[in-house]
């Protein structure tokens, strides 16, 4: 038992804390941005919704370029790397209240999640290639992470904005980041 916690620590569960951390930065963006749009930067509702979905579209297609360069030129581990410091980057830059820092932030949020998402699952598919048995249950611990981040973002991104503003949550997922990237370099 002992042996397979320090196997799991050693890579693929601080990879795992990492997904957690970018699923919690990412959900909890997409949880606060028409809001943000709105109420603070003052869009239209047709405006904010035009914007919110040219997001989401680029961070669904942005991964297969994240993908084709770490199979050319970065590799996963990097491409991972890459990805959370842009994600952190993003989230910082979108604390700033303007509509400049807006679309850098969001920019840098697309970059980002390009490069960490589908990447993030080949780096620990790549810890199991000698051992196949233990991947199913390594992708299983995976999404469990993906999910707790997912859970907990909307709410305490939520509750930070109530109680202290959109600079604070936006600055609570670049944390949460900074976290997730401390944990995988």
């Amino acid at each position: 038992m002992l042996q397979a916690i320090k196997e799991f620590t050693k890579g693929p569960g601080i990879l795992i804390s990492t997904v957690m951390w970018e699923f919690f930065s990412v959900t909890g963006m997409r949880a606060l941005l028409i809001f943000y749009l709105i109420q603070k930067l003052h869009f239209t509702d047709k405006n904010a919704d035009q914007l919110y979905a040219a997001y989401i579209s680029l961070i669904w297609v942005t991964p297969l370029i994240g993908g084709w360069l770490a199979d050319r030129y970065l590799g996963f581990k990097y491409s991972v790397i890459l990805g959370s410091i842009l994600i952190m980057l993003g989230h910082i830059t979108m604390s700033f209240s303007c509509s400049a820092a807006l679309y850098v932030g969001l920019s840098l949020l697309i970059c980002g999640i390009g490069c960490f998402k589908t990447n993030a699952v080949c780096l620990v598919a790549s810890y199991y290639q000698q051992q196949q048995q233990k991947l199913p249950a390594m992708m299983t611990l995976y999404y469990v992470g993906a999910n707790v981040g997912g859970t907990l973002a909307p709410i305490l991104c939520a509750y930070l904005q109530l109680r202290y503003g959109y600079n604070i949550a936006f600055l609570a997922a670049a944390i949460g980041m900074a976290a997730g990237l401390v944990t995988v370099i």
